[in-house]
């Protein structure tokens, strides 16, 4: 996992006056003050390589919004990364180039929910299509300008959310031509918490993400491997994380 080669600690970041002052710039209502911590909590996990992205629907925050206070954030130079803005549909992911291409060259376990299928299969290898969308995404981010960019991502026959669980750095993503019914699959949700303590303020675990996955491949080898994997490079970067596991039908679930 890549990080920051200079980073503050979390509790820094959070009190840091400067960065509270843009926010209320920019994100001036009660309804978004509310949300301030967990807004910054997450750019600090993206800035600093803890995570490849940052998902924001655009229906709560404009894009331009979230692009001016990433840029000033930025140029406060408390990070030395990569930032881009992505915009996939209704979706903004601020992205931590270096830390994603760095995840994007390692292998991926893909589940293939292709509505063709009669139940998810787990696809041992890299089809075409997959294969597609990768070589797209290098294209697209290989080119790491310093100034925060928007880069829209045009999906034409890619799949959606192949692109975003690739963006968010899981370590299971989906695939499909079309859409699966997963009305009737229940599924495993995987929640990587982290104690920010040991990034330098004491308080309760957060989520660093969530992921699912069919519960047909709670034993399977590759899964397990590729869940372990994570934690364990979390870990190596001195994070205290904790991985809670839990089943739920898929209709409350968002994949």
């Amino acid at each position: 996992m890549t990080q920051s080669t200079h980073c503050v600690k979390l509790m820094d970041f959070l009190s840091n006056q400067t960065c509270k002052n843009i926010l209320k710039k920019h994100l001036p209502s009660t309804k978004h003050q509310r949300h301030y911590r967990t807004f910054l909590t997450n750019l600090y996990c993206v800035f600093s390589g803890y995570k490849c992205g940052y998902l924001i629907d655009k229906v709560s925050v404009e894009r331009d919004t979230i692009l001016n206070i990433v840029q000033q954030i930025v140029l406060l130079e408390l990070f030395l990364c990569h930032i881009r803005i992505v915009i996939i549909n209704e979706d903004i992911v601020v992205l931590n180039v270096e830390s994603f291409l760095n995840h994007l060259s390692t292998k991926q376990v893909f589940i293939n929910v292709s509505s063709e299928l009669s139940y998810p299969v787990l696809l041992t290898e890299d089809t075409q299509e997959v294969i597609q969308i990768k070589t797209f995404l290098h294209k697209t981010f290989n080119n790491t300008e310093p100034e925060v960019k928007i880069t829209i991502v045009e999906q034409g026959n890619l799949c959606v959310p192949t692109l975003v669980g690739l963006l968010l750095n899981f370590p299971i993503v989906y695939w499909h031509r079309e859409d699966f019914d997963f009305n009737s699959v229940p599924l495993s949700v995987y929640k990587i918490m982290i104690t920010p303590q040991s990034m330098g303020c004491s308080s309760q675990m957060m989520e660093l993400y969530s992921f699912s996955s069919p519960v047909q491949f709670d034993n399977d080898t590759l899964v397990r491997q590729f869940v372990n994997c994570l934690i364990r490079k979390l870990r190596m970067g001195g994070v205290s994380v904790e991985l809670i596991q839990t089943k739920e039908q898929s209709d409350n679930v968002s994949l």
